[in-house]
């Protein structure tokens, strides 16, 4: 089967390059391991930013949202095959409240339902937006992020040399920087950017004793699903701030709560057995959540559903 996983949705026409291109870097995680995952199932992969195939799957990330909400419709009515990679939060009727207005979270929550409603599939990451997702389509399936062969491009452990104790990888925000700044204020050094070349993010990586997952608020109770996977498959000692459930994902990597995070932070830091611990995180990842066999299993339910496998 051939996918084309398309950024066209994302794609704002009033726009000096950058909103565009920072939201291409933010997916490349996510596009990587799908499409890694996708062809060691045998598929055909390409990524494009705006071309559409007729001869097979077109996957977009995320909605169809404010100037490309008509998008939708019209492919389907153009007789284009496509579904929905969602990876963000949706519940009683609002998206991702954490960083909108009310307003805003529930226009966006119609928007996306609106959109959903004519793909052919939806991949939900999020367990939270279960719900909204099979209500808006049918045909909506749970991803789980696994293991992906040939996804790790960090040097190993072994040959690391060390320039900082901290390495963070996100947009800044005040909750993030008080905790960095709480973290160098007890003397240890921090590394941090935003939207940077994987190149610049591979140094940080390498050359960081621990990775910080920081929410971006003290309302944000995510594991990220990006961050994580990428730190576990490039055998990345991180650790997370959380305080919601348990998740899929977290007898990987270290979880501590807000109230405990910084005092966590210099507790694993300080740990001699960092390397051995990622390790045997990636060993246990890899046995337990395969990529290949998570895709094959949710391509053929998908598409059975449809009755077209």
């Amino acid at each position: 089967m051939k996918f084309n996983v398309c950024l066209g949705n994302t794609v704002r026409s009033h726009d000096d390059w950058g909103i565009n291109h920072g939201i291409a870097l933010t997916a490349e995680d996510l596009i990587q391991v799908l499409r890694l995952g996708l062809e060691s199932c045998g598929h055909s992969v390409m990524v494009s930013r705006t071309y559409l195939v007729r001869d097979g799957i077109n996957l977009f990330i995320g909605g169809f949202h404010n100037e490309n909400r008509p998008m939708a419709k019209k492919l389907k009515e153009a007789g284009y095959r496509f579904g929905v990679v969602m990876p963000e939060w949706l519940k009683d009727g609002r998206y991702n409240p954490f960083e909108q207005t009310e307003a805003n979270a529930r226009d966006l929550y119609d928007q996306f339902c609106e959109g959903a409603s004519h793909a052919e599939f939806i991949w939900y990451m999020v367990e939270e937006s279960a719900e909204t997702c099979r209500e808006s389509n049918r045909n909506a399936h749970f991803l789980t992020i696994g293991h992906v062969p040939g996804y790790a491009n960090l040097t190993s452990p072994e040959a690391r040399q060390y320039e900082w104790d901290f390495a963070f990888a996100g947009y800044s925000s005040d909750h993030r920087q008080s905790i960095l700044s709480a973290l160098q204020s007890k003397g240890f050094t921090v590394a941090a950017c935003v939207l940077e070349p994987d190149y610049i993010r591979r140094t940080l990586l390498e050359r960081s004793r621990v990775s910080l997952s920081i929410q971006k608020s003290a309302q944000h109770s995510f594991v990220s699903l990006t961050r994580v996977p990428h730190a576990i498959m490039n055998r990345v000692p991180i650790i997370v701030e959380y305080g919601g459930p348990p998740h899929y994902l977290s007898p990987y990597c270290t979880l501590a709560e807000p109230r405990d995070f910084i005092d966590a932070c210099v507790a694993m830091v300080r740990d001699e057995d960092l390397s051995v611990r990622a390790t045997d995180a990636l060993n246990r990842y890899a046995a337990e959540l395969p990529m290949q066999r998570i895709l094959h299993d949710l391509v053929e339910t998908t598409f059975q559903h449809m009755g077209t496998a």
